[in-house]
């Protein structure tokens, strides 16, 4: 079996190496363990294999695409996490109307998306 230690070794410093071995904790089991590097450092999860897919939090149906979409998420957690609130705070698209989409929804009761005329009010667009 191949220790954490061993599979530290393995990854060998590399950005964006992983390495998926049998789970120390349940040997035996479907339990799987995942170390990625990233940001030099190691990230370890634990997943399940049911005998076609991979899961923890989603389900994949290769190593690949588990790990190319936690790099992706980590990426953009690191990289672009101050852009995108940037972005979320300080929307400069409200003067054209499209976000009242939102106001008018919240603010109909249920199944009233306007008024009789059909409509919507405060120039919002409904499609």
């Amino acid at each position: 079996m191949l220790s954490r230690e061993s599979a530290d070794e393995l990854l060998g410093g590399a950005e964006g190496a992983y390495l998926v071995r049998e789970s120390q904790r349940q040997p035996g089991t479907p339990h799987l363990g995942l170390k990625v590097l990233f940001g030099h450092q190691t990230l370890n999860y634990r997943l399940f294999y049911d005998g076609s897919t991979l899961w923890g939090r989603k389900r994949f149906e290769t190593v690949h695409d588990l790990v190319t979409d936690g790099l992706i998420t980590l990426y953009i957690e690191t990289k672009a996490a101050e852009y995108i609130a940037k972005m979320t705070t300080n929307p400069i698209y409200e003067h054209l109307g499209y976000t009242s989409l939102l106001k008018d929804k919240m603010g109909a009761p249920d199944g009233d998306i306007g008024g009789e005329d059909g409509d919507i009010g405060d120039g919002g667009v409904w499609w």
